[in-house]
C-alpha cells in the first residue's frame, strides 16, 4: 500500500474535512516526488508511435503500403530484405509501380552481391516476375533466401556514393 493509499484510507475513516484533504494533496505530491521525473520531463517521446523501423515493420505486416512507403522514406535507407518486403507489398497493391520497383530491387541486389552468376540472376528475375502472381509466396521465399545471402548490415558502397552525390546536388541547387 502506497503512502497516498494510506492517507486516502485514513480520510475515509475520519470525516475530518479540510485537514484530511490537505494531507491527501501533500501525500500525492510526496509520492510523485518519490517516483522521479515523468517521461515528458525526461524529454522522451510519448505515445505508441515508436521508432520508424518498428512502424515500418508493422506497416509491412498489416499490408499498409502508404505507411510503409512513408516510413521507408523517413528511415532514409533500408536493408535489402526490408526492400524486398516493401517490393512484395507494392507488387500486390500497385502492379504498375511494382514493375519499376522490381528493376530497382534487382539492381540493388546485384550491387549487394557482385558474385551473383548468370543462372542465379536469371532465377531472381524469374522470381521477381512471379511476384503478385499465382506463385507469389514461393517466389518471395526464394528471393528472401537470395537477399539474406547477399545482404549486409551496411549499405553497399555504390548506394553510399549515390546518396552522397544526391546530397551534393541538393546542396548546390539550394545555394
Amino acid at each position: 500500500m502506497t503512502v497516498l493509499d494510506r492517507v486516502v484510507e485514513t480520510s475515509r475513516i475520519s470525516a475530518g474535512g479540510g485537514a484530511v484533504a490537505g494531507a491527501v494533496r501533500r501525500a500525492g505530491r510526496l509520492e510523485s516526488a518519490l517516483a522521479g521525473p515523468t517521461d515528458a520531463e525526461r524529454g522522451r517521446r510519448l505515445g505508441n508511435h515508436g521508432h520508424p523501423k518498428v512502424v515500418f515493420d508493422r506497416a509491412l505486416g498489416n499490408g499498409n503500403l502508404l505507411l510503409a512507403e512513408m516510413t521507408a522514406r523517413e528511415l532514409g535507407w533500408i536493408n535489402l530484405l526490408d526492400a524486398l518486403q516493401l517490393l512484395a507489398l507494392l507488387a500486390v497493391k500497385d502492379a504498375r509501380r511494382g514493375e519499376r520497383a522490381k528493376a530497382r530491387w534487382l539492381r540493388r541486389y546485384l550491387e549487394a552481391d557482385p558474385a551473383a552468376g548468370l543462372r542465379e540472376t536469371a532465377t531472381v528475375i524469374g522470381c521477381l516476375d512471379a511476384l503478385a502472381g499465382p506463385g507469389h509466396e514461393q517466389a518471395l521465399a526464394l528471393l528472401r533466401t537470395c537477399a539474406e545471402r547477399a545482404s549486409r548490415d551496411r549499405p553497399p558502397r555504390a548506394v553510399l556514393e549515390r546518396e552522397l552525390e544526391r546530397r551534393d546536388k541538393a546542396a548546390e541547387s539550394s545555394r
